[in-house]
């Protein structure tokens, strides 16, 4: 009797989705707002994989003040996605795992990422409700 309730827990439990799909909800990326607060001009390589694969890879140069010292990338994807975001920087690499986007529950967000004096970075998620 023992082995048929547990047998029965069991099944219920793995089919009540408790122990079920644990992936993440894709998510597509509207912009990338880039902002170098550095004293110096510098390189940013934008980077976005997915799957594994890169879907997108650019170089931008920002200075250090006025509209040089930012930079938006509209549209860097096609589509929803799980999509890992690296900002490469030169003396920094910060990666943006998926992960990061699970507490997102709009389909769409923007991204704001930041660079700042003492080897610093700060990133952003804004939650939009459609690309």
């Amino acid at each position: 009797m023992k082995r048929r309730t547990c047998l029965g827990l069991c099944a219920g439990v793995l089919s009540s989705g408790c122990l079920g799909q644990t992936d993440q909800p894709t998510t597509n990326i509207a912009w990338i707002h880039l902002r170098n607060n550095r004293d110096q001009a510098r390189d940013v390589t934008v980077g976005i994989e997915r799957n594994g694969g890169e879907v997108f890879r650019e170089t931008y140069q920002l200075g250090t003040s006025g509209e040089r010292s930012t930079r938006r990338i509209d549209d860097p994807v096609n589509g929803a996605g799980h999509y890992t975001v690296y900002f490469d920087i030169g003396d920094q690499v910060v990666h943006l795992h998926p992960s990061e986007y699970a507490d997102v529950p709009e389909p769409c967000v923007g991204i704001q990422y930041a660079f700042h004096e003492q080897e610093t970075t700060e990133f952003e998620l804004k939650r939009m409700g459609e690309c």
